[in-house]
Order: C-alpha cells, then structure tokens, then sequence
C-alpha cells in the first residue's frame, strides 16, 4: 500500500508539473518545466558596470524567473540608470527595485531579500551588481541541474576580469565532506553561488552577525558554509562550467578596500558552530506558500 501510494504521488507531480524534492513538498514548474529563479542582485555604484550585469540576466534563455535589484544607497547614479534601463527595456513586471535609504551591506541585503521576497522553493541566484553571467543559458544549465531532486544548493565556477584568469572553485575532498571542515579547506565554495531559498532560510540570524549588525564583509562565506553544512549529505554539487564573469577591476572589492577587516571577519566566519545535515532544504511553513 505504502509503494501504491508513493507510485501514485509522482504520478500526481508528473502531471501537474511539480518536482519533489522533499516528500511532501513539490517545486512549482512552468509549462516548459522551467522552476522559478530569483535573481538577487546587491549592487553600490556600479554605474560603469550596471549595464553588462543587467544585460546578462534579461538576455537568458529562460522565461521562468525574477530579479530583486537592490540598489545599497549608491552615490553615485546607479538607481536612476537602472531604473531608465528597465524602463526602455520593457521589463519592470520581471523586476522589483529595492532602494535602501541607508547603506546595509551585501549580507543584509541577501537576507532580508530573500526572507521577505522570496518563496522556500524559489532558486536563488546570487549576482553581485558589478559582475555578470557568463553566457546567455546559465539559468537553462541550473534548471538541469536542480532536475536531481537531491541538489540543494551549487557554486562554481566562475572567470576573472579583466585577467580571463579561471576561479579557485573545486569539488570538495570527501574527507572534508565526511568531517564537515568546509570551514579549514582553503578553496571555499565561490561564484556562482545558488540555492533553494528555503535552504537559506534555515541559517541562524545571529550567525550572520557581529557586534550587533550583519557582517560588513564576506557576505558568501557567511552563508554558504551553513548551507553546505546542512546540505553536505549529497545534496550541494559543484559546476565546473563557466557560469560568471567575476570583476576584479572594480576598486570597491572587499579585498581592495579594508583588508585586514575582510580577514578579521573571515576568521569569525571560519570559528563558528558547524551546522549539522539536515533532511530538507524546506520548512514546515514551506506548505503554506503555494
């Protein structure tokens, strides 16, 4: 009876167009079988570079998904670029622009984006406002990807510019899985970062905080060693195909602005309670959100 059951089960999510990744929770997909991405973009002046990113993300093979364009109280014109680029390219039911009144951060973005925008069985795809996908079919790559009900999360890989050098991302060592010392391994998991919102939900708050405000700096760190705790019994997947153009040219990385800063907090980062594996990436609440 109990086999009948779960025959008649995927039977049922076959023909609605639904993908079991949990037992009791389904991931909507469109017609073309396409699950819904959301792209979260945290973007502080990047005038000379909003324009590749955002022609990157709407130039996709890809009909199924949204963008949450933070812009982080930019000085310079970032906002009002995006807004007329959005404007002249017809695309505003596809967008929602998030103007910060105040600078928050990129890991205070990330967080209150997803939590507030986004639905547990949403994929998130994480693109800083100064880089860019790599070709126009990376959402269409995701969608085969995460076809595998056991994927979770992903990262990798990504190319430098201007240098064209290729990024640090690698699979991780099974002893590093099997200990869970994601944490000690040197190649942490980079761009391009993405995951079931849901899966992200699950990170404590105050693990992303410090001295009373969210981490300044390493926003990626910050959470893709929980998550990839929590996912590390087969469910996180490394891409080795190129999947975004990292920039190194822009004088606002973390790294060129307050080093010693960008290793203070990596170091809290890297000390944390690990998390334990979890059997979902979804919350009891998840069944509520169709």
């Amino acid at each position: 009876m109990r086999y009948k059951k779960l025959l008649l089960h995927l039977l049922i999510v076959t023909f609605l167009g639904l993908h079991a990744v949990d037992a009791q929770i389904t991931v909507p997909l469109s017609e073309k079988g396409e699950r819904r991405i959301v792209v979260v973009v945290a973007s502080y002046n990047n005038q000379p570079y909003y324009r590749r990113n955002l022609d990157s993300i709407f130039s996709q093979n890809y009909e199924n998904y949204h963008v949450l364009y933070i812009n982080d109280c930019s000085t310079d014109n970032t906002l009002a670029l995006v807004e007329a680029y959005i404007k002249n390219r017809k695309v505003s039911d596809r967008v929602m622009v998030i103007a910060n009144k105040e600078r928050r951060g990129a890991l205070a973005n990330h967080y209150h984006a997803i939590h507030e925008h986004c639905k547990d069985t949403d994929l998130a795809v994480i693109v800083d406002g100064d880089d860019w996908l790599f070709n126009m079919d990376v959402f269409s790559h995701l969608n085969s990807v995460y076809k595998d009900p056991n994927v979770w999360m992903t990262y990798g890989q990504f190319v430098q510019y201007p240098s064209k050098d290729r990024g640090w991302c690698k699979d991780m060592p099974r002893e590093v899985v099997e200990k869970n010392t994601f944490r000690d391994y040197t190649h942490n998991p980079g761009h391009l970062r993405t995951f079931y919102a849901g899966l992200f939900k699950q990170i404590k708050k105050e693990d992303l905080m410090y001295q009373d405000d969210f981490l300044r700096m390493c926003a990626d760190n910050a959470v893709m060693f929980p998550m990839i705790e929590m996912a590390r019994n087969g469910h996180f997947k490394f891409i080795g195909q190129l999947l975004l153009v990292w920039n190194g040219e822009n004088s606002l990385n973390d790294h060129k602005v307050v080093r010693g800063l960008q290793y203070q907090l990596d170091r809290v980062i890297r000390v944390r309670r690990r998390y334990d594996a979890i059997e979902t990436p979804f919350r009891a609440e998840t069944k509520n959100e169709a």
